[in-house]
């Protein structure tokens, strides 16, 4: 968003960051650390930033000692900061992260210029509905790369998109098995084919959304449990 005399992120592309819950148990940290490291060679220092994260997991802090809540805010701000969200390049090549939890949809658009990294475009994170929750976990991830693109694909529409998601979506798409599809499957596969994209495998450990998509599920785990 360009103000007077300045360039700065668009609050809705950093909420999934700011918005992460609170770090309670081995596994939240662990999931936010994964995000963090697929984009660590952006941010200064990361590791100095970081420690109170692993001693946690390690058992050596308490979810709410000071060390491990300011490990947590520093990261927080490196990942919505210049150095990671940056604005749109021209003729940078785009890659869409998308991964669908449970309970929520989570997106990652980097940017990429000569075979390397040049930064994130935006961060996406959004909560399924009731109905939603219940369509198999395939269909959630094929509607989540629809809901990135809803949101920010007039950024990108110009351009070829690699998007990155589960195995059975890429194999739904690639293999044509729509042939009569229902008529939601029939809504989202017209809207892409507004695109010039192309779906790739990608294995949920390798994926950097996939902490964004979990967000929502551990939430709800923490208030059936307090």
């Amino acid at each position: 968003m360009i103000r007077h005399r300045s360039v700065q992120p668009i609050i809705k592309k950093t909420d999934a960051i700011k918005n992460w819950p609170p770090i309670k148990t081995k596994k939240d940290a662990q999931s936010f650390l994964g995000t963090v490291n697929y984009f660590r060679i952006y941010i200064a220092h990361c590791a100095q930033k970081s420690e109170g994260l692993p001693e946690f997991i390690k058992g050596k802090l308490k979810y709410n000692d000071t060390k491990v809540s300011q490990s947590v805010q520093q990261l927080k701000d490196a990942l919505t900061s210049k150095t990671v969200l940056v604005p749109l390049i021209p003729n940078a090549d785009i890659k869409i992260y998308c991964d669908a939890s449970h309970s929520a949809a989570g997106a990652i658009i980097e940017m990429g210029q000569n075979n390397r990294k040049v930064g994130v475009l935006a961060y996406y994170l959004k909560a399924f509905s009731s109905d939603k929750i219940m369509w198999p976990i395939w269909q959630k991830e094929l509607y989540s790369v629809v809901l990135v693109l809803q949101r920010f694909g007039y950024l990108i529409s110009d351009r070829s998109i690699e998007i990155y998601t589960d195995n059975q979506t890429v194999e739904f798409i690639s293999q044509k098995k729509y042939e009569r599809p229902e008529a939601k499957l029939y809504r989202w596969l017209s809207y892409l084919a507004n695109f010039q994209s192309q779906f790739c495998p990608i294995r949920s450990q390798q994926n950097p959304s996939d902490g964004l998509s979990r967000q929502y599920q551990d939430t709800l785990k923490y208030c059936m449990l307090q």
